[in-house]
């Protein structure tokens, strides 16, 4: 280990900023909860704090997670092994789902048991295994990148000793532009996009939508954080433009195939109901936006200042996903205008803070990781408010630290808890030196 590694061990510690600003999201998260969900747990459970106690348990397991996990240097995971065993683990717990140990709940079934009476969706802790791996699978096609057999490719030759004989012989022919560039293309994209394919196909069986854009989304925030080449985006880019014409060619001639499959699959007539509700198609009935239209009246009644913290109507069974999906509602509701942009601050700066610490990243496995679990989060919050504004079409999407959801929230903190890691024990590119400071070192340079 080098020595500025050893003292950045000994003297460093979490960023405070990042960690204050996380205990306050989890803090107004848990007030906002229990406003949120007194009136369902008095009505279902016969208990105002039933919600919240069991968010406040999963809680106190991801703070724990957080001191446990800034204890020792992420990059000790930094392990080939570990990251194919935590992939092969969550597309066998996504198989699991759709066996009869999966629970369904709201006609879907996307939950496996816990522990008695609770459950978990291996769809959340797959966000959190796409990173780690998509940070080691990275971090080791650039050290591929470095050596001689990235850029070349055996071929056979035949060859004729000094006895007549003809002998077949392997040799490395450097690769050209194209076949570089193509090499670049298959690893940096393709590779990851089919291992993300087999969960996206095991998640869509399950009707989880969000749950595939989100995967998606942030697949492509770890690829942004990777450093790509730019010809590779350029190839990636050319390559789904032209499989987006004909994926649209293919719909328009086959539109009324798609309406009929639209009725006798449960995805597809998901898709179609959301976009329908979104764009107030014809065909959508009143069951079908209720949940919309009345997350903005609630945000309506909240005005500016709100109605009062506890006050809120719409959470009196009104809003069916009050303590979930809908929470960013209920607390413009109460909270008003002001509540509601405090959060979209919060995230904000959340997501500024983490970048930060991500762009200062000299690894390329630490730099990956904190990149996707940023966007992770950031991710996650833009579009549960975006789903309460109405502003895309409404699907499952929890806020984090807010929304109900023990699971959820234990692994949201875990990501924290990695972002912090890093902040402590990652190792700081050097600084850029510009104007004086970088003529005095090129004159030293030259003077040597």
């Amino acid at each position: 280990m080098k020595r500025d590694e050893v003292r950045n061990e000994e003297g460093r510690s979490v960023h405070f900023g990042l960690l204050t600003l996380v205990l306050i999201l989890l803090l107004f998260g848990l007030v906002m909860l229990f406003s949120a969900s007194m009136a369902r747990g008095l009505v279902r459970e016969d208990d105002t704090t039933h919600y919240i106690a069991r968010q406040i348990v999963f809680s106190a397991a991801g703070l724990f997670a957080i001191a446990v996990l800034t204890r020792f240097p992420a990059r000790r995971l930094n392990r080939s092994s570990l990251a194919a065993g935590s992939y092969l683990f969550v597309t066998l717990l996504l198989v699991l789902v759709l066996s009869p140990l999966g629970i369904t709940a709201n006609q879907h079934r996307r939950w496996l048991p816990l522990l008695p009476g609770m459950t978990f969706q291996p769809s959340e802790l797959a966000k959190i295994v796409l990173v780690f791996a998509a940070s080691v699978y990275y971090e080791r096609l650039d050290s591929w990148r470095r050596t001689e057999d990235y850029g070349s490719r055996r071929v056979r030759r035949f060859e004729r000793d000094d006895s007549g004989r003809e002998r077949v012989r392997r040799v490395r022919v450097p690769l050209g532009p194209g076949g570089r560039l193509w090499r670049d293309f298959a690893w940096d994209f393709l590779v990851p996009g089919c291992a993300l394919s087999v969960w996206l196909v095991l998640i869509g069986l399950q009707s989880h939508v969000s749950a595939m854009l989100i995967l998606c989304l942030l697949l492509l925030a770890v690829m942004l954080g990777a450093d790509i080449r730019p010809r590779s985006w350029l190839l990636a880019g050319a390559v789904a433009l032209l499989l987006g014409l004909l994926l649209a060619l293919t719909v328009w001639l086959n539109r009324e195939r798609l309406l009929l499959l639209a009725e006798n699959s449960s995805l597809v007539g998901k898709i179609v109901q959301r976009f329908g509700i979104l764009l107030g198609l014809p065909g959508v009935s009143g069951d079908d936006v209720y949940q919309s239209e009345q997350a903005l009246i609630a945000i309506g009644s909240g005005g500016f200042w709100g109605i009062g913290l506890g006050r809120s109507a719409q959470k009196a069974n009104y809003l069916p996903e009050a303590h979930n999906d809908y929470i960013y509602s209920i607390i413009c509701e109460e909270l008003g205008f002001f509540g509601g942009a405090a959060i979209v601050l919060l995230f904000a700066a959340f997501m500024l803070l983490g970048f930060l610490i991500a762009g200062r990243q000299r690894r390329r496995f630490e730099r990956v990781l904190v990149t996707g679990y940023t966007a992770l989060i950031s991710i996650q919050a833009t579009l549960s408010i975006a789903v309460n504004l109405r502003l895309v079409a409404p699907t499952g999407v929890s806020l984090p630290f807010f929304s109900y959801g023990g699971t959820a929230n234990f692994f949201f903190l875990t990501a924290v808890a990695m972002i912090l890691n890093v902040s402590k024990y990652g190792a700081p590119a050097p600084a850029r030196r510009t104007g004086a400071a970088a003529r005095r070192l090129s004159g030293k340079k030259r003077a040597a």
